[in-house]
């Protein structure tokens, strides 16, 4: 696990490299980007705790932890997390954080006007009679129009439910977006 995690800090290490040496902001965004998906899937790796032989990471401390270490970059927006405790296998831990990651990271984007401020939930649950786990993601923002052009985002999101087995249900509010991603616990 010490292993793993001087990896990542390597390999962050090498992007925040490339991003200062990227000649447009756009190049730099993009490197941001990867740099914090990559962050993402350190912080699943840094909360791993081994137990009975499995990986396992505490889904409610990861959730907290990936929202505290997304920057809004602005004073105005803020993040709250509400998430039953759960423990859940890393091989779903990683693909639902970065679901969150994206959704959360889509929101601060384009949710809100310049100098609005807003607020955005995250909120994880599961159904024991199910198997069945939902995290969501809500901002009271201007709404989401149609899907940007070249936008990678929510192709990620889909992505990464597939490798859940899971389905991505989006709701439009009277004010803002709400995205839940059902999956099951185990595959």
């Amino acid at each position: 696990q010490h292993r793993t995690k001087n990896n990542f800090q390597t390999i962050i290490a090498f992007i925040a490299l490339q991003r200062r040496t990227a000649k447009t902001q756009e190049s730099k965004n993009r490197i941001a980007s990867v740099m914090d998906r990559v962050q993402a899937i350190a912080l699943a790796h840094d909360q791993l705790s081994l137990k009975e032989g499995t990986s396992l990471v505490e889904f409610d401390d990861y959730l907290k932890s990936l929202c505290a270490n997304i920057d809004p970059r602005r004073e105005n927006v803020s993040i709250e997390v509400e998430a039953s405790v759960t423990m859940l296998p890393l091989d779903r831990a990683v693909p639902a954080g970065l679901i969150v990651n994206e959704l959360v990271t889509n929101s601060i984007k384009y949710a809100f006007e310049e100098g609005e401020g807003g607020l955005i939930k995250v909120a994880f649950e599961m159904d024991e009679e199910t198997g069945e786990a939902c995290v969501m993601v809500e901002d009271n923002g201007k709404g989401m129009g149609p899907p940007r052009e070249g936008g990678l985002g929510l192709t990620l999101i889909e992505a990464f439910a597939q490798q859940l087995a899971g389905r991505v249900e989006r709701n439009g509010l009277e004010k803002g977006t709400r995205t839940r991603v059902y999956f099951p616990l185990a595959t």
